[in-house]
Parts: C-alpha cells; structure tokens; sequence
C-alpha cells in the first residue's frame, strides 16, 4: 500500500522538498496507487519540510468550499465533493482521505500554521458569481446592485452560448468583468479593512478566473484542442504562482501541485504548466512524475461517443522501446527512480537523454496512449508501479 511508505524510503525525496513548488504527476487520471501515493508524498513534504498547500487541476470556486471544510470543518465532505467537484477524477475514496486528514491535520492548529487547498485551473463558471455578490452584498452593497446583472448573466451562461456570442457582445462581457477588477482594486484597502486580507484576494481571484474562463472558452474552444491545452496551462501557470499569495506570511510559502503527468512535466511542446513554472522557477520547481506497465483505471472512453466513464483494463502490447516496458523489464516492480542520481559517464543517463515513448492516458483510447517525452529534462522523479487498480469512487 502506498500510504504505508515509510519516511526512510521517501528520503529519496530530501531534494525535492527543498523546492518552493512541487508538482505531482499522474499517467492516468483514475489509478489507486498514483492518488494513494500523492497522498504519501505531500503528508511527508508538510511534516518534513514545511509545505503548506495542495493545489488542484481544479476550478478555483469549488475549492473554496472545500478548503472551508478542511480549515473550519463546515459542511459534509461527502456532499461537498459531490456537489461541487466538476471532475469525476477527484470524487474519489483516495482523494476523500487526503482531505479528511488535512481537516485532522488543521483540527489542532492556528489557521497559520493550517495547510489548505487551492484548485488552479479556470474552466467552469458555476460558483464565482454567487460568491463575488455574498462578498459585494458585504464590503460594497451599491456596487453589487450594479453588477448583479452582468454576475446572473455570467453564472447562467451556458459554454455553446460563449462559443458562439458575437464579439462585440463578448468584448462588452469580458470589459464589465475587467472593469469589476479594477474597482476590487482601487476600493483594496477599504475592503480589507472590512473583509481582512485573504477574503480581499481571493475574491480579486475569482473575478480573474472568470476572465480567464471566458477567454479560454471563447477564444480556444473548438476543434484546436492544441490552442485550448495551450491557453488552459498558461492561465494554470499563472493561477499556480498566485497561491503563495494567499498566505501573508514571511516564510516561504511552499505548495504542491496535482495534476496530469502532462500538465507538471516540463515539455516545451505546448508549452505545458510546468515548462512555464520551470522557466519562471528553475530548481525551485521540482517535478515527480508516475509510471505504470498494466492494470486498470477509471477514465472516459475516447472511442465513445458519449465518453462514458468506465474501468479500463490496460493489457495491450506495450512498446519496446517505451520508458514503461524497460522499467517493467527491472528486478523490482514498485520503485522511485531519482534522474538527479544518474551518473552522466553511465549508459543509464545516455538513455534518458532520448526522447521515449511513455503511455500517457486521459480521454483513454485503446489504439494509442503513448506520447515521447525527453526524460532528461523533463522530470526531476518518475514513481513507477508495475500493475495498478482503478481508483474508488466516492459513495454517497
């Protein structure tokens, strides 16, 4: 079991917590062993080496429910993650644990010295507006009665309506939210006099991510998935270095990032979230990628036209000449394989230094899963676990 690995054997990982940013891949969005040692790895980063928060590949609004939950304890988690998770890749048993034992965590400590949980990405419009108006209703009531309408129009959006809005009225929209912006920020020190700090800046956030969420719909979304993948990890980059800022604290405020393996790694191809976080970051962004050889998991059928989620069982022949097969080919089968140990006169390291295929799985589509990446610079660690099984789903 993952979350049995002791403190000794995650030693490997001493380098990597002294990184400001972490990111933690994942090969398939829906495997056990992945969640359960994503788990492992960011209790030792917050008991070893000072890490404060976990941020999500997921809407910014949602997780501010959730992070009341695990700072306050307000509300069911259960209910909460089914209410308010988008992603069935996060209404998972493994992911419900994590969460309850940072509320177990937080239960005893001054809530500057809690860990929280921020999501980064921007692709849904569901929950900022409400939660922008409850905070106007507070700090700003007149000015509230003046955006209420453009806040209604924007929570009830549907994404075909944003698709094919004429500009001109997508221009107008995007120019209110903007415009909202601004005052949040010439009105900065009366608001925080009457909300405090944190609720000031995460509400600023919110209005951010609803720009972001309407220019990446509007603008990316469509049949170029390469322009909206490309768009989507710049806006990620950006919400991802915003989440120190939501603790005002001297020290340095350390986070770690969950998402897909092809979110975290440093590819220039997209370029991804972590190759922007690298470029900005260097050493002070770490990158822990996973691997796996066969077994199941939980994802939607790319061969489906309804994308239905299923457990899938990946038993193909896998290529020779992938990173997956040559590490099913060593002596042990769970392992941490650290690319800053590789000694560079050694066989070993020249491998690494080609680009390989390694299976990469989010829609899942049996007739190909694999993409080359160039390990060298691409990961700091790959986690590789043999066979897997599909992550739980959450009960009810």
């Amino acid at each position: 079991n993952p979350l049995d690995t002791s403190d000794s054997e995650l030693s490997k990982f001493a380098h990597v917590g002294n990184a400001s940013f972490v990111g933690l891949g994942e090969a398939t969005h829906g495997t056990r062993e992945f969640f359960q040692m994503k788990f492992r790895i960011f209790k030792y980063l917050v008991e070893n080496h000072g890490f404060r928060i976990f941020g999500f590949e997921s809407d910014f609004a949602e997780s501010i429910f959730i992070d009341r939950y695990i700072t306050t304890g307000e509300g069911d988690l259960r209910t909460i993650m089914h209410e308010k998770m988008h992603f069935w890749c996060w209404r998972t048993e493994e992911v419900y644990e994590l969460l309850e034992w940072m509320r177990h965590y937080n239960a005893s400590r001054a809530r500057t010295d809690m860990v929280r949980f921020v999501g980064f990405d921007c692709q849904f419009l569901s929950y900022q507006s409400g939660l922008i108006l409850q905070y106007l209703d507070k700090v700003s009531p007149e000015y509230r009665s003046h955006v209420k309408k453009t806040f209604e129009y924007i929570s009830d959006i549907s994404i075909r309506t944003l698709m094919d809005m004429e500009s001109d009225l997508f221009d107008e929209l995007l120019s209110e939210v903007e415009t909202c912006f601004q005052y949040f920020s010439s009105h900065r020190s009366s608001f925080i006099e009457i909300s405090g700090r944190e609720h000031y800046i995460i509400h600023m956030q919110l209005i951010r991510t609803i720009a972001q969420t309407l220019e990446l719909r509007y603008r990316y979304q469509g049949d170029n998935r390469g322009l909206y993948s490309t768009a989507r990890d710049a806006f990620m980059a950006e919400n991802a270095l915003w989440i120190p800022n939501l603790i005002n604290d001297e020290r340095n405020v350390k986070v770690v990032l969950w998402a897909h393996n092809g979110h975290v790694a440093n590819s220039s191809r997209f370029p991804s979230m972590g190759n922007l976080l690298k470029r900005q970051l260097d050493y002070n962004y770490r990158i822990v990628g996973f691997t796996f050889y066969s077994g199941r998991f939980y994802a939607q059928n790319g061969d489906s036209d309804q994308k239905e989620l299923e457990i899938q069982s990946f038993n193909q022949p896998v290529n020779k000449n992938s990173v997956n097969y040559f590490f099913h080919m060593a002596e042990r089968k769970n392992f941490i394989f650290n690319f800053d140990q590789l000694d560079s006169r050694t066989d070993l390291f020249k491998y690494f230094q080609k680009w390989r295929p390694l299976i990469s799985i989010g829609l899942y589509f049996p007739w190909g899963s694999s993409y080359d990446h160039l390990f060298g610079s691409m990961y700091d660690v790959l986690i590789h676990y043999d066979e897997t099984d599909a992550a739980r789903q959450l009960a009810e």
